[in-house]
């Protein structure tokens, strides 16, 4: 049993001349058994024999007997989380070789073993070709957390983001749980706002955290450019369009399907835009008008009354006749046509709703544009 028992054996080669032998320190044995002499002893000690041969001469020898310390292996750190490059070190007496999985040259490579429960061994050799050999067990956990999908918030200010983990190198069972506590312990989460969040996961005896941002496009951010009706039916709007996500679709109350829109009476005009993941936002825009709305004379030849009006307008001009009257409301809409109209005109507008109208006269190549507003 190394350790604690070591032996020494003489083997005599002239025996027929020898009658007997002694040990000395510590033992003093005498044998009456003259071809070999064995002496057993547990502590380290130097021992010595005298042979004596039948004319009563002697010979000695010593030797030092030297017992082998206990081999001990108690590991620094029997858990390791992660992948690393362990240098091993628990093992006595020094020299030794440690041995087992992901174990080269005394370094235990966590990733190489993969996670586990592993036995490790550490064998030491004496100076005298004694082995001994012993035992100790580590855990590894490879644990980690990587963003298997994640969805970005389609809206501004909207909860419809998600993000989604891949979990592996678990020990044991894993555990979920996420620093905003209203989300559910599991490697998923949905119906989120923008914003960040963490994973936290353990299993038998490692605890990671992984984050993930979930993003949200800028608000809308909408002006618009606004030329008033200078003559009738010239105004004009361009819209700016900035943040939410390009590009984007426009529908006018009025039909247009522009980002800009011309030839407009003055009025409200109301568009809605639609950006590339269908969020909208709606705008209101009011043309203005630089005609005035009294008694409107167009030059010497044209002029309307009564202006404003709630049952019907005469039109009168220098001219017998014009050729075509053409009636806008204030989207631009064309509600009435007349042809071949005699002067003076009268015109019925009591099934008119309230607003702003432009009238549109054309005699020849003369056209003139008139505004009457319809209040009842």
């Amino acid at each position: 049993d190394l350790g604690s028992v070591n032996s020494w054996s003489l083997i005599f080669k002239e025996p027929n001349q020898i009658v007997s032998h002694a040990w000395q320190s510590p033992l003093a044995l005498v044998h009456s058994d003259v071809d070999s002499a064995t002496v057993t002893v547990d502590q380290t000690a130097n021992v010595a024999i005298q042979i004596f041969d039948s004319f009563g001469c002697a010979v000695s020898d010593s030797i030092q007997v030297s017992i082998p310390p206990d081999v001990e292996f108690n590991l620094s750190n029997d858990t390791l989380c992660g992948p690393q490059l362990v240098l091993l070190s628990g093992g006595s007496p020094s020299g030794g070789v440690y041995s087992g999985a992901g174990i080269s040259n005394n370094e235990l490579n966590t990733s190489t073993a993969g996670e586990g429960v592993y036995p490790l061994q550490y064998t030491w050799t004496s100076p005298q070709g004694c082995v001994d050999s012993a035992d100790a067990t580590v855990a590894i956990s490879l644990l980690q957390a990587q963003i298997a999908q994640q969805s970005d918030v389609s809206c501004f200010g909207s909860a419809d983001g998600s993000v989604e983990f891949t979990v592996s190198g678990v020990l044991g069972q894993p555990s979920y749980s996420w620093t905003d506590a209203t989300l559910a312990p599991a490697p998923s989460a949905n119906n989120l706002s923008a914003g960040t969040y963490t994973l936290i996961v353990s299993d038998s005896i490692c605890t990671i955290q992984e984050s993930a941002v979930v993003s949200q496009p800028l608000p809308y951010n909408v002006s618009a450019n606004v030329t008033d009706e200078m003559m009738g039916s010239d105004g004009a709007i361009n819209l700016i369009v900035n943040g939410a996500t390009a590009p984007y679709s426009f529908n006018w109350l009025n039909g247009e399907t522009t980002q800009s829109i011309a030839n407009l009476t003055a009025g409200v005009y109301d568009v809605t835009i639609t950006d590339a993941n269908g969020c909208d936002t709606t705008l209101q825009v009011t043309v203005g008008s630089q005609v005035g709305i009294g008694g409107f004379e167009a030059g010497s030849s044209m002029k309307i009354y009564p202006n404003p009006t709630n049952d019907f307008v005469i039109i009168t001009s220098d001219f017998e006749s014009f050729d075509a009257l053409d009636v806008y409301d204030a989207t631009g809409r064309k509600v009435e046509s007349f042809t071949k109209l005699a002067a003076p005109f009268r015109l019925s507008m009591a099934h008119y709703a309230n607003g702003m109208y432009t009238f549109v006269v054309r005699r020849a190549d003369i056209t003139w544009r008139l505004k009457v507003q319809v209040i009842k």
